[in-house]
């Protein structure tokens, strides 16, 4: 799968106690259906991290996340076991694929030349931690804010329906 604008960076475990990477799940439009089954995941994240402005976001069982400008915030520990260019969930271990935004317009582009996509305002700020409450400050309205917990509560019960 080719996303003009965005190079693939690696596969890496999912540093469970960053304070850095967030879950951008239901920040956004397209962020809205099942993770696990999510069509075009690697466009959908990359355009919730653009809105927010980071230049890297990663894919862990086709969850979203990003929330750091900074690659070694992503880089853990080196893995083989992400599928599909969205990430894996081996053995009680989240794992990452992890992208780069090159080319914002580039990106931007190959985007709405495939389809049209609901995008909000972008943010002033994200703010907090994954053991704590996303909050959204800033511009942005019609933003839906949920708790970490819920999410990675989420997640589990998906994965476990599998």
């Amino acid at each position: 799968m080719h996303n003009p604008g965005i190079r693939h960076l690696g596969c890496f475990y999912l540093n469970r106690y960053s304070r850095a990477l967030r879950l951008l799940e239901r920040l956004t439009p397209d962020l809205m259906d099942s993770p696990p089954t999510r069509t075009q995941p690697v466009r959908k994240c990359g355009l919730a991290a653009q809105q927010y402005s980071f230049d890297f976001f990663a894919l862990s069982a086709g969850y979203c996340i990003s929330g750091s400008n900074d690659f070694t915030d992503y880089q853990y520990v080196p893995s083989e076991a992400c599928q599909d260019g969205k990430g894996a969930y081996v053995s009680g271990y989240f794992i990452m694929d992890v992208y780069e935004i090159l080319d914002n317009q580039r990106f931007q582009d190959s985007i709405s030349s495939v389809e049209e996509v609901t995008t909000l305002p972008p943010v002033t700020t994200v703010s907090g931690d994954l053991d704590t409450s996303l909050s959204v400050r800033g511009g942005g309205t019609g933003v839906y804010v949920y708790s970490a917990w819920v999410v990675m509560i989420s997640l589990i019960l998906a994965l476990l329906t599998l």
